[in-house]
C-alpha cells in the first residue's frame, strides 16, 4: 500500500478559542466543522479531504505528547 496523502491530523490544545484565532487568522485554514459538545474543530488544509482536527484537552499533556508534536504545512503566500 502506498500513502498518498493525509486525511486527518489531530492537535491537542488547552484553549481552543485562542488555537482556532491562531490556525484560522495567522494560518489562514478555513473552518469546516465544529463540534462544541466534544470541544473539537475541524479545519480545511488543503481541499476538503485534508483536515487539522483541534481537540481541547483539560489538564497537562502527557510528556511524550509535547515532544512529539510537528506540523508541517506549505504555502504559496509569504
Amino acid at each position: 500500500m502506498l500513502v498518498r496523502g493525509i486525511y486527518e491530523i489531530a492537535i491537542p490544545v488547552r484553549q481552543l478559542e485562542r488555537a482556532e484565532t491562531f490556525y484560522r487568522d495567522v494560518l489562514g485554514l478555513e473552518v469546516g466543522l465544529r463540534d462544541d459538545r466534544r470541544k473539537w474543530l475541524f479545519l480545511r488544509a488543503g481541499g476538503a479531504a485534508g483536515m487539522i482536527v483541534l481537540q481541547e484537552q483539560a489538564g497537562e499533556f502527557p510528556s511524550h505528547i509535547l515532544r512529539s508534536r510537528l506540523l508541517g504545512l506549505t504555502s504559496n503566500r509569504l
